[in-house]
């Protein structure tokens, strides 16, 4: 009986452990280019450059994601639903004067872009990032309005 009481607990325990769901990477904190920020298997979705901090040195605003799908649940306990698509993450890299690195990780968001089949009427709802007036703006398309 105690064997069997083990058997089933570590089925139980291990099952849960491949389970969980999909952990984002730690980007790296400094660079000398975007593609430095590139953890292994991801690629850039969308850039752009402008000056967010009024330093006159150009930053640069991207959406990266995971280049295959990957099954995900996503929300609260009670509105989660499964998605089997890339993952994104957006991120800001403020510009620098020191001589050891050009770009600094100053922003890492894993949940605010929406990945494809999250756009309703659109397979992609992300549209565009632009910089401007030191302001960031993401464009978003497909739903109820035609825009998010």
């Amino acid at each position: 009986m105690n064997r069997w009481f083990v058997l089933g607990c570590l089925i139980f325990l291990s099952s849960s452990c491949f389970s969980q769901g999909f952990l984002y990477p730690w980007l790296p904190q400094e660079g000398n280019k975007l593609k430095d920020f590139l953890p292994v298997d991801w690629e850039i979705a969308q850039q752009t450059q402008g000056d967010l901090n009024g330093d006159s040195l150009p930053e640069i605003a991207a959406v990266i994601q995971l280049k295959y799908p990957v099954n995900e649940t996503i929300g609260t306990d009670t509105a989660a639903r499964a998605l089997h698509t890339q993952p994104r993450i957006l991120l800001i890299l403020v510009a620098g004067k020191g001589k050891h690195w050009k770009y600094r990780l100053a922003l890492q968001n894993n949940t605010f872009v929406l990945r494809q089949g999250e756009g309703g009427l659109v397979d992609d709802p992300l549209q565009g990032l632009s910089i401007g007036n030191e302001t960031l703006s993401i464009r978003f398309s497909g739903g109820s309005f035609n825009h998010w």
